[in-house]
């Protein structure tokens, strides 16, 4: 003869779940703004430092910008849709894209500063190519 157990629940061990949505757009919330902390402050902490270079260096601010702002609004649009999702997968597939989204947006600055190096090292290796063969005396073909 098999016994089941009865569990009496009484008002001081009511424990609430919250929804999967919740806990993940809570979660996708606290990784938006530790990307926005930890990765874009350091980023734009650099960029300040290498700005009088940018007569240098190509960097479009403005489309830097632009680009900080509409990754970071398109990860919250990502956010907004985990919420609204119903199916737990989709709903913590869309908070890792709104977080790689973040990070790909904190990350622009460098990339784009990148970018602008390579640019103006392309202008320079023909001039170092000309001082190297006139100081040595070797003309190139």
């Amino acid at each position: 003869m098999s016994r089941t157990l009865r569990y009496r629940r009484s008002a001081r061990h009511f424990s609430r779940r919250f929804p999967t949505r919740v806990v993940a757009v809570a979660v996708g919330t606290g990784l938006l703004l530790l990307n926005a902390l930890l990765v874009l402050g350091p980023v734009l902490g650099l960029a300040g430092a290498v700005a009088p270079a940018n007569s240098l260096l190509d960097v479009h601010t403005a489309s830097v910008a632009v680009v900080v702002v509409l990754g970071f609004l398109a990860a919250g649009l990502c956010l907004l849709g985990a919420y609204v999702a119903r199916r737990r997968v989709l709903t913590w597939s869309l908070v890792v894209l709104a977080w790689a989204i973040s990070l790909l947006a904190c990350l622009w600055p460098v990339i784009a500063g990148a970018e602008a190096t390579v640019h103006r090292v392309q202008d320079v290796l023909p001039w170092v190519d000309a001082l190297l063969h006139s100081v040595s005396g070797v003309r190139s073909a």
